[in-house]
């Protein structure tokens, strides 16, 4: 969460963007901005791409899993696929993955 944090407020800057700016952007309330940036909360998966997007970077490079800092339009598959849900679709999915996550984690 530290390494988002840090990176997504680091994009922010870079575009001069107050937070209350980019909430606006990303259709959020400033608050959201303020904890992600601080740490205190990660944002949906719906959300992350929104971010990545915006600032033509990779989700992995938003998570310290990679360096590379370039994305394209599309730079994840499952985001991509996300965009196309509805809202209660999209709460689906991040709820089978959270439960393919909790099985993996159990199964160790």
């Amino acid at each position: 969460m530290e390494v988002f944090a840090v990176k997504l407020k680091e994009l922010r800057e870079e575009k001069r963007l107050t937070q209350i700016k980019l909430a606006e952007v990303l259709k959020c309330r400033p608050m959201t901005i303020t904890n992600y940036e601080k740490g205190k909360s990660c944002p949906s998966l719906r959300l992350l791409c929104m971010i990545a997007q915006y600032f033509a970077v990779s989700t992995d490079y938003l998570l310290g899993m990679s360096d590379i800092r370039e994305g394209n339009q599309c730079n994840n598959k499952l985001c991509c696929m996300s965009e196309k849900l509805d809202e209660e679709g999209r709460q689906k999915v991040e709820q089978f993955i959270e439960f393919l996550i909790y099985q993996k984690e159990i199964n160790r």
